[in-house]
């Protein structure tokens, strides 16, 4: 008996012996957690230095991929949901087609203006580099597109181990990259990655729309109404959802900005290896947003329900418990000393984590977030975003020009952040 046909047996006890939402829940949760391997491991290869440099250019990136959308994707969020209750393939198969073309022509775009101003400014240039990273652009801004679409029908399978694979593959190439090369390889890794892990999502695509007895066909259509969506906002029902995506994805780039500014990219370095453990919290309450967002908005729809706070609640508390148990790990980790005879050249000692561990238990908003769209509140999440990023802001600014450590930056990043979610329950309460 091979391997593999091991694993497929053990998967299909496992299936057939617990709740099927449950199994791919614990499968994203498991997923989330080793998709954390890579960075560990750069970490490792890697000088703090060159860490710092290769998460900043990547913030950046994913700024500029978040930034493209015009509320395009951000609108799937609810369409897609109702397409699958309705049925409408081939509404639904137009709308990815569409999506992708206008996104990789917007990617395109924006490298060609910066490719120009390299040229024009006589700045160094590396054309594999400047490649390299329209597909990073082009691949974060489409990742909501497909990430809407397997989490649209009541099956969760196709996303769940879609997202496994696409964090199997990711790990074994930019590791490997960062035992052999230095952090413009990690990019160039990066966007090979990337390239994989669409063909992936193709393939899981083809066998969800299998499920229904239907083929998926794309439906491109270079026409002039796409030529002119490229400049404008075509859908303004997401418009609000991307704006607060946009502010949201700036702390992601500025705050490794701001402290590689004031303290160098070693710093950064350090600042992103403790950061794990917030990014971890983060993923286990999106990995919990994948089936409860969804049910929020479908009751919505189709049972019209207007009270959801306590099944809000239960998530978040079960989410809460999950990111518990993972900061306990990570304490017995230092403790042990494990992360000093790994990392040694990171200083991760137990006051920097102990605010990253608080932190971390505060970034359950994609539960309030999707909470909030269910009730056609958008504008409300846009509001919170706002009112984040500029304490946000404020907050690291005041810290690094006082030129104070690390557990201070944290310390404005938790009040930030429970603010934030404070503004999000007045919100939720308010119906």
């Amino acid at each position: 008996m091979t391997i593999l046909s091991c694993v497929k047996r053990i998967i299909n006890i496992l299936e057939t012996r617990l709740n099927k939402s449950f199994f791919y829940l614990l499968v994203l949760y498991f997923t989330s957690i080793i998709g954390f391997a890579k960075f560990i491991l750069i970490a490792y290869f890697q000088e703090p230095s060159n860490f710092g440099k290769f998460v900043s250019l990547i913030g950046i990136l994913t700024f500029i991929g978040s930034l493209i959308s015009f509320g395009e994707i951000e609108q799937t969020i609810k369409k897609y949901p109702n397409y699958w209750i309705t049925k409408d393939f081939q509404l639904l198969e137009k709308s990815i087609s569409n999506l992708l073309l206008l996104m990789f022509l917007r990617a395109s775009l924006i490298i060609s203006f910066y490719f120009l101003f390299l040229i024009i400014t006589k700045e160094a240039l590396d054309l594999l580099l400047v490649v390299s990273s329209l597909f990073i652009v082009f691949n974060q801004s489409v990742n909501q597109l497909f990430t809407s679409l397997f989490r649209a029908s009541a099956d969760l399978s196709f996303f769940a181990y879609s997202q496994l694979i696409r964090t199997l593959v990711t790990i074994f190439i930019v590791s490997g990259a960062a035992f052999l090369f230095s952090w413009k390889g990690l990019i160039i890794a990066e966007s090979i990655s990337g390239i994989l892990i669409f063909g992936v999502y193709i393939i899981f695509i083809n066998r969800q729309f299998g499920c229904e007895k239907i083929k998926f066909k794309f439906r491109f259509e270079f026409n002039k109404t796409l030529f002119q969506n490229i400049f404008k906002v075509s859908n303004l029902s997401g418009l609000f959802i991307y704006l607060s995506t946009m502010v949201l994805s700036i702390p992601l780039y500025w705050d490794k900005f701001i402290i590689g500014k004031f303290n160098g990219y070693e710093s950064v370095g350090i600042y992103s290896a403790s950061f794990l453990i917030v990014q971890i919290g983060l993923l286990v309450n999106n990995v919990l947003s994948q089936k409860a967002g969804p049910d929020f908005i479908k009751h919505q729809i189709i049972k019209k329900e207007t009270s959801l706070v306590r099944v809000l609640l239960k998530w978040i508390f079960i989410g809460s418990a999950m990111q518990i148990f993972i900061c306990f790990l990570f304490f017995i980790a230092i403790l042990t000393g494990l992360f000093e005879h790994y990392l040694p050249k990171y200083n991760i000692g137990l006051q920097i984590f102990s605010f990253a561990a608080l932190l971390s238990l505060f970034q359950f908003n994609g539960l309030t977030e999707f909470f909030l769209i269910s009730i056609n509140k958008e504008k409300k999440i846009l509001l919170t975003s706002i009112f984040y990023c500029v304490l946000f802001m404020i907050g690291y600014l005041f810290v690094g020009y006082l030129n104070l450590d690390l557990r201070y930056f944290y310390t404005a990043f938790v009040f930030s952040k429970v603010c934030q979610i404070g503004l999000q329950f007045y919100y939720i309460t308010k119906q």
